[in-house]
């Protein structure tokens, strides 16, 4: 069981994202089949969804149990680490399981950033034929409309977490860090992402800072803090 018993903290995932390539997540009920538009907030602005980050960061969240798993030298969920054995059920406990297990993560839409929003910031329509990938043939409606969201966009949002955990909290740090593309289109280059964390002195990208109880992870203050915290948690045992 996750968390079961002691006190548990707070723990804040806050993030500007800014895609370096122009991106569209579908939102519900957008067009049609041949006309692609992004999901818009009240103000008809696009935002970001946090069903979507949330689908991503689960994603990101199970390569890296694999990963460091294999890197342990043990299948992920059998390492002989007490702790490492139960990232299977830390998955569980953060993400939930459809119908039956509500998750314990909240991710919250990610909305433009007023204040940053310049005279490039736009939207633009690209014609492109629809593939099925599986088939390997063009779709029945193949060339559609896509309303992209232009590179000058950036979104402030985030998640939250009652935990007691730091290999919780540094998973899920590396679950968004491992986030690498936004919305459809990855395979042509659209919506790419590349993070630093707060401290992180290299220009440009998204970036991601960690609060516990309101005040800074200290592992989590640059990636080069949180390689080593990882490094000698999981693998100078």
């Amino acid at each position: 069981m996750i968390d079961a018993g002691g006190p548990k903290s707070w723990v804040e995932w806050r993030w500007v994202i800014r895609p370096e390539t122009p991106w569209s997540v579908r939102g519900p009920g957008n067009g049609g089949d041949s006309l692609l538009t992004p999901a818009r907030d009240w103000r008809n602005r696009p935002y970001i969804p946090g069903s979507t980050m949330r689908g991503k960061i689960r994603d990101s969240f199970r390569k890296w149990v694999n990963l460091l798993a294999q890197a342990a030298g043990s299948p992920a969920g059998t390492t002989n680490d007490p702790a490492r054995s139960s990232w299977i059920d830390m998955e569980r406990y953060c993400f939930g399981e459809p119908g039956t297990h509500p998750g314990r993560l909240y991710v919250d839409d990610s909305y433009a950033e007023e204040q940053k929003l310049g005279p490039r910031a736009s939207l633009t329509q690209r014609p492109r034929i629809a593939i099925d990938r599986r088939m390997g043939v063009v779709k029945d409606n193949f060339f559609v409309t896509e309303t992209l969201v232009t590179t000058e966009w950036s979104f402030s949002g985030g998640m939250g977490l009652y935990t007691s955990r730091e290999d919780v909290i540094a998973l899920l740090t590396l679950a968004v860090l491992g986030v690498k593309s936004l919305g459809s289109g990855r395979s042509i280059g659209r919506g790419s992402l590349s993070w630093g964390l707060s401290g992180d002195q290299e220009p440009g990208g998204s970036r991601l800072t960690v609060l516990v109880d309101g005040a800074l992870w200290a592992p989590a203050a640059s990636r080069a803090q949180l390689q080593t915290w990882v490094l000698d948690r999981w693998f100078r045992l």
